[in-house]
């Protein structure tokens, strides 16, 4: 049951996590632009630099949030994760034995 019930979620987690692929490189891109653009807005001096690179970081934040759909596929992905490392832990009252001879 417990197999039964592990294939089923991994499944549904599966197609969750396939189907927002896009979302998640489109995050995955946006967060880095906006990430490259608040860095270059620290390091420039001029006023009209920082206002540039201000409304890149606007922009790129504006991008980030339309993809709604890849936090969907981030927690499924989590999901996928700890039910995997659920799975493979030895059930409770389970000793292995030590097969080095002392």
């Amino acid at each position: 049951m417990r197999t039964l019930l592990f294939i089923v979620i991994a499944g549904i987690a599966g197609l969750i996590v396939l189907s927002t692929v896009a979302p998640l490189i489109g995050l995955f891109l946006t967060l880095a632009l906006g990430y490259y653009g608040v860095r270059r807005f620290l390091l420039t001096d001029s006023a009209l630099g920082k206002l540039g690179w201000a409304v890149l970081v606007l922009i790129a934040l504006s991008m980030s949030i339309s993809n709604t759909p890849a936090l969907v596929g981030i927690v499924a992905a989590l999901l996928l994760y700890y039910a995997y490392r659920g799975y493979r832990k030895a059930p409770e009252g389970y000793e292995q034995e030590d097969w080095m001879i002392d």
